[in-house]
């Protein structure tokens, strides 16, 4: 009986310790995450019009600062498997607010058309908190064909605030 427990223990520590799929996505992502946010902070020269996207950014004050609302909508092209991050030197949480990077279905938008089940949305928002109103860089990725292709496009752009 004690042999039979010890083997169970030992089995149950070296199941624990193994890791599995899961995190490894959850680190390449992590990973991915880091490594567009650093190239977010080092990019110098930025777009400010985007003739692919609509890009508005809005604050509203709270007791910690502002939390920002940025809105991306109204495509000119279909953009599929989006994915945005946007940055603020004096933002308040932890990570930098984005979107497609940890989420597990991916986000697209077709203009005209808006299909939730198939993950197609009119427009898509980042929302973080920040100390003060401040211009806003962010970064974003798609794809122009459905499954990921060689057209993938990378933006960077500085919104500034619409009110």
């Amino acid at each position: 009986m004690k042999k039979l427990l010890l083997v169970i223990l030992c089995l149950c520590m070296t199941a624990c310790a193994t890791k599995t799929k899961d995190s490894d996505i959850s680190d390449n992502t992590l990973k991915k995450y880091k490594e567009d946010l650093s190239y977010i902070k080092k990019v110098k020269k930025f777009d400010n019009y985007s003739d692919k996207m609509n890009i508005k950014l809005y604050y509203t004050e709270i007791d910690e600062g502002y939390r920002y609302e940025m809105v991306i909508d109204e495509p000119k092209q279909n953009m599929y498997n989006i994915e945005a991050i946007s940055y603020s030197a004096s933002c308040l949480d932890d990570y930098q607010p984005t979107i497609g990077y940890f989420d597990k279905e991916t986000y697209s938008m077709i203009p005209g058309v808006v299909d939730k089940k198939k993950n197609i949305y009119k427009g898509i928002t980042l929302s973080g908190r920040v100390k003060k109103k401040e211009t806003l860089k962010v970064l974003i990725k798609f794809d122009t064909q459905k499954s990921q292709s060689d057209e993938a496009y990378s933006y960077c752009f500085e919104v500034k605030n619409e009110n």
